[in-house]
């Protein structure tokens, strides 16, 4: 089976080792970095393509988006079209347009598709649940959460400058999201919160439509 992953980052990358573990061969990789490339090449076999049209062209049969959450929809959309599976990092966006026309294409075409929202499986929060619907812990009045990630990993600013992303970056709006999505799941219903983000990360110049998330 085809395999293609869009975006050779940190989580990219982890995609790609995790479809290798599980035997899924051969594998694509669309990445703008040409040293990415070829890093992957000789780690892991990957065939390798500079554009996501060049991925395309190879026909794969499932596809993962892990780029930057501002090019999710766009590039999920394209791959719709194509007919092919996919699994789309969180977050779906950084903003609701264009999602209607993604589950139009994905339902003409018939594509099975999943956001990565791993933390639904998690036993903890799943642990969690179970209590609170239970109702061992009594009932709840108010809950604080707190998650974050180390950025400086994820994100690659290059020497020849650097332009913002559209409003909070992608890394701050997907771990954002999750702890969002994982209140919301426990107390079943839409909750009332405050969500203070830090002000945009400067992001790298972007050239094409996978762009890594960390440095080579």
């Amino acid at each position: 089976m085809k395999a293609l992953v869009v975006g050779g980052g940190s989580i990219g990358c982890r995609h790609l080792k995790n479809l290798a573990d599980l035997g899924v061969a051969p594998l694509g990789l669309v990445d703008i970095r040409k040293q990415t490339r070829e890093q992957l090449r000789k780690e892991l076999g990957t065939e390798s393509f500079a554009t996501l049209e060049e991925g395309l062209a190879w026909a794969p049969q499932i596809a993962v988006v892990a780029t930057p959450s501002h090019l999710h929809i766009e590039q999920a959309t394209t791959i719709a079209e194509h007919g092919i599976d996919l699994f789309i990092e969180k977050p779906l966006s950084h903003r609701p347009e264009g999602i209607s026309l993604l589950i139009e294409r994905l339902e003409r075409r018939a594509c099975v598709s999943l956001v990565g929202c791993n933390m639904r499986f998690h036993p903890g929060p799943a642990q969690i649940k179970k209590l609170l619907g239970e109702g061992r812990l009594g009932k709840v009045l108010f809950a604080r959460v707190h998650t974050g990630s180390y950025l400086p990993e994820w994100i690659r600013v290059t020497a020849k400058g650097t332009t913002p992303g559209p409003g909070p970056s992608g890394d701050q709006t997907s771990t954002a999201a999750a702890a969002v999505r994982k209140r919301i799941r426990l107390h079943e219903q839409q909750p009332s919160l405050a969500l203070e983000l830090p002000p945009p990360t400067p992001r790298a110049t972007r050239a094409n439509a996978a762009t890594p998330q960390r440095p080579p």
